[in-house]
């Protein structure tokens, strides 16, 4: 069984709808204002209905390289004309290989060997937050669900700047009008 979540409005809890679907293994899509209902409506259910799942049972792998954290984990499946955003952290610097293994829904394996170089790690600069921050945002839910390992989330979302159920961000205004 799985769940396919569609989100209408402007309103709608993304993080919410996107976390349903991540569970039952499902789809999910949003209906923005901004967007044609009926044709939104319709890829929804040729993806879910028509298509499913063009790849289950992803897997990644490192040759030559020790990957320290992945998000999200395990793999979500892989629709048709979907992304599949991950986002991750690892250690070791040169060239190396994503192996990525999975099935299609015939039980076909799947293979694709990507060649990486990996950079020499660099201190977080100021012109690149956005990665660091994303991925620190998936860590932090990450240790907070698994409990107990509070003290290492609550160090991360500080040294982020996250607002989470562990910390909050407060403006100041060092104006005086």
């Amino acid at each position: 069984t799985r769940l396919h979540v569609l989100g209408v409005g402007a309103a709608v809890n993304r993080h919410f709808l996107e976390g349903l679907a991540r569970e039952g293994r499902g789809a999910c899509t949003i209906v923005a204002p901004k967007d044609n209902p009926r044709l939104v409506r319709d890829r929804f259910a040729r993806k879910v209905i028509d298509g499913g799942p063009v790849l289950g049972d992803i897997t990644l792998s490192w040759e030559g390289a020790s990957p320290v954290s992945l998000h999200p984990s395990p793999l979500p499946e892989l629709y048709g004309n979907e992304p599949l955003h991950i986002v991750g952290r690892y250690s070791g610097s040169g060239p190396s290989k994503l192996v990525i293994t999975a099935t299609t829904p015939t039980g076909t394996p799947f293979r694709q060997e990507i060649d990486v170089v990996r950079p020499e790690p660099a201190p977080p600069s100021a012109d690149q937050p956005r990665l660091a921050r994303i991925w620190a945002r998936r860590e932090v839910t990450k240790l907070i669900g698994w409990g107990g390992r509070q003290a290492e989330a609550l160090a991360l979302a500080l040294e982020h700047s996250l607002a989470t159920p562990l910390t909050s961000l407060i403006a100041e205004d060092t104006e005086i009008s």
